[in-house]
Order: structure tokens, then C-alpha cells, then sequence
């Protein structure tokens, strides 16, 4: 998405929808005053009235509530919804009037970031036939934050992560039989190619197995498709130990010998969000040029059932030479990562973050929001 920051007028912002926020108790601006349906219009945090000024083609009030309530959070719900309703109007141009806020800077990413996060549509690989309803709906392909000049940096800033986030979703929802351990490596290598500072690394099945990684590589022996095991580097300067990322890239998880319920079983596609995360990351990272020395690891492989897999009981030896007994062969996760964890901290990561959909169990403990 198109993303900038100009100093302009209710009236002359060129977008095919415009949003002002509204305040509870407050009016509208003199600008915009006397338009058909302002007495509609109500400050009540997320209540939204269309107005029809004559300016720009459509302009939507946004209730923001109480003033001294309103903060970074609330507002990236509210530009969400926002992008929602511009989602409804076929409109693909939005304008947002940046409103009264005591760290302005926050305000403007919260706007940028709950309207690109709240855009997202991954219909890829929905079928285009001769019905209307099949054609591709129009996209919203631009933001302007009617805002002071000095907030560029931080509306650029919250461009690039919220796209790296819809990036992430994008691997997240491919399905397995297009997002395979190869597929990752090709991202990592897409990332690589678009800066002189970065270096890749991938190693296959072969690579893996003679490196001693036997965590992988027992995962991996259940099926036909060939691990990856993906190093990137990046040389970001600056005087901070070089910070190592770490992600869980299991691109399909059956559990292995221990099956799976089958009901949900498609949803096992996810359990390479902590790949998607790393990758996604690391090419913000990059992109917004930020002064650190990291290096990313992601162990990728499938988990699947065969007369080669690994067997509960089986006694396998990781990278470090420690000795594991499986027991769980859905418990593939610790494996893979163990493997990874050891091979960072020998390439010189000094502080780790690993990330992985390893249970279940997390969402009970952390919910929706946060990452384990």
C-alpha cells in the first residue's frame, strides 16, 4: 500500500473516502460544518456516520469517545475498522485526519498500522469464474495521513512492519502443498536479493543430515519432502550483540506416528507462523535499515506418518551431541528447534528469540495477542 503524509485540507484531499475523528461532546471542524448529515454524526467511540460535504466524494465521521481515553489502541482499531468500511465502498483511496493526540507519532502508526493490517485479504487462490460476485474486488491502494511533515519517519516506519505482517500472513495462509520447506528457502533468498548487506544460506536434507542435526532430520524422514534448513545474515553495524531470531518452520504437521485428530487437521498448515515471523521480520528489519548485526535460523520440514518415521521411544542425537528419547512424536517442534538453537549461538547469535506455534496450550495462556 501507498503510504505518505501531506498538510492539506479536509476538502481538497484527494482520496475517495476521507476520515475525520470526532471526539465525544465535540463538533465538526468550520470546514465541513453544514454537510448533509452532520447531525448525525456522534463522537461515541466506533460509531461512524457518512457525511457528504461536497468536497471529497464520501467523508466518514469516526466516534473516538472520550478524549482522555483515547490512546494508540484504540485508534488502530478504529483505522481498521475504517478500512473495512472503505472496503465496503470499492473505495481505493483513503485519507485520514490525524486526530488531536499528545504523541502525534504514535497516532500516525496506529492509523498506518490498523489500516493496512485491517486491508488484508488473502484470496489467492480463490477461482475466477464467469460470475460477477468471482471477480477480484477492488483493493484499497493508498493512505494519506493529513498530518505535520515531521511525521513521515514514523508513518514509513509503521508501513513497513504492518506490510511485513501481512507478508507473514500470506506464508501463514498458503496452503502446505504450495508453501513447502523450498518455498520458505525462496523467501529467504527473495529477502537476500534485495540488499547488498545481507547474506543466505541453505542447507538441504543432505547438508543436514551430515551436519549432525538429528533433530531435522528426524522429523523429516517421515516423508518425501526435503527439510531446509535457512540462514540469514544481516550487517546492520551499530555497537549492540549480534541478536539471533530463531522460527519453528514445520510447513504441515500431521504429529508424526502420533496422529493428529483429523478434525482441524488443515489448520496444521500454521505451524510455520514462527518461519513466517522470523522471515518477515528480518526484511523489516533490512528494509527500515536499522543499526543491529542479525542472523535468523529457521529450521523447515514436514511431520508426517510413514513406515520411515520416527517412532516413539527412538533415541535421537541433536546438534550439540545430546541425547534425546521421543516420546511424543507430535512434539516435533523442540526437535527441529534445538538443532537451530545450537547452530545460531554457533554462528555467534549473542541474544536469542526464538518464536513457535509449539502447543495448543498457548493460547489458553497468552490468548490472541501475544507470541509465545
Amino acid at each position: 500500500m501507498r503510504v505518505d503524509v501531506r498538510q492539506t485540507s479536509l476538502r481538497e484531499a484527494d482520496a475517495a473516502l476521507v476520515a475525520i475523528g470526532l471526539f465525544e461532546g465535540d463538533s465538526l471542524p468550520a470546514e465541513v460544518a453544514g454537510a448533509p448529515g452532520e447531525g448525525d454524526a456522534k463522537g461515541t467511540f466506533k460509531t461512524m456516520t457518512r457525511l457528504y460535504p461536497g468536497g471529497p466524494e464520501r467523508l466518514l465521521v469516526v466516534g473516538l469517545g472520550e478524549r482522555d481515553e483515547l490512546d494508540a489502541e484504540k485508534l488502530r482499531v478504529l483505522a481498521a475498522m475504517v478500512a473495512g468500511e472503505a472496503a465496503k465502498l470499492e473505495a481505493g483511496s483513503l485519507a485520514w485526519a490525524l486526530p488531536a493526540a499528545e504523541d502525534e507519532a504514535a497516532a500516525a502508526e496506529a492509523i498506518v498500522t490498523g489500516t493496512i493490517l485491517g486491508s488484508y485479504r488473502f484470496d489467492r487462490f480463490k477461482g475466477r469464474g464467469d460470475d460477477e460476485d468471482d471477480a477480484p474486488k477492488p483493493r484499497l491502494g493508498s493512505l494519506t495521513v493529513l498530518a505535520p511533515a515531521e511525521l513521515s519517519g514514523a508513518v514509513e516506519t509503521a508501513r513497513v512492519y504492518s506490510e511485513a505482517a501481512n507478508r507473514a500472513r500470506d506464508l501463514q495462509e498458503t496452503p502446505a502443498n504450495f508453501a513447502q520447506p523450498k518455498d520458505l528457502a525462496a523467501r529467504a533468498e527473495e529477502i537476500a536479493a534485495a540488499s547488498d548487506a545481507v547474506t543466505v544460506e541453505i542447507l538441504d536434507g543432505d547438508a543436514i543430515r551430515a551436519k549432525g542435526m538429528g533433530g531435522i532430520a528426524a522429523v523429516t524422514q517421515g516423508g518425501p519432502v526435503d527439510a531446509r534448513l535457512i540462514v540469514l545474515r544481516y550487517a546492520g553495524g551499530g555497537d549492540g550483540p549480534t541478536l539471533g531470531f530463531v522460527g519453528k518452520g514445520v510447513t504441515f504437521d500431521t504429529g508424526g506416528i502420533v496422529l493428529k485428530p483429523g478434525a482441524g487437521m488443515q489448520e496444521m498448515k500454521f505451524d510455520m507462523s514462527g518461519a513466517a515471523a522470523v522471515l518477515e521480520a528480518f526484511a523489516a528489519i533490512v528494509e527500515l535499515g536499522l543499526p543491529v548485526d542479525l542472523l535468523a535460523v529457521v529450521p523447515s520440514t514436514e511431520n508426517v506418518p510413514s513406515g520411515t518415521a520416527i517412532k516413539p521411544g527412538d533415541v535421537i542425537t541433536q546438534y550439540n551431541g545430546k541425547t534425546v528419547e521421543v516420546n511424543n512424536t507430535d512434539a516435533e517442534g523442540r526437535l527441529i528447534l534445538a538443532d537451530a538453537l545450537a547452530y545460531a549461538i554457533e554462528l555467534g547469535a549473542e541474544r536469542v528469540v526464538d518464536l513457535a506455534t509449539l502447543t495448543g496450550a498457548v493460547l489458553i495462556a497468552l490468548g490472541s495477542t501475544y507470541a509465545a
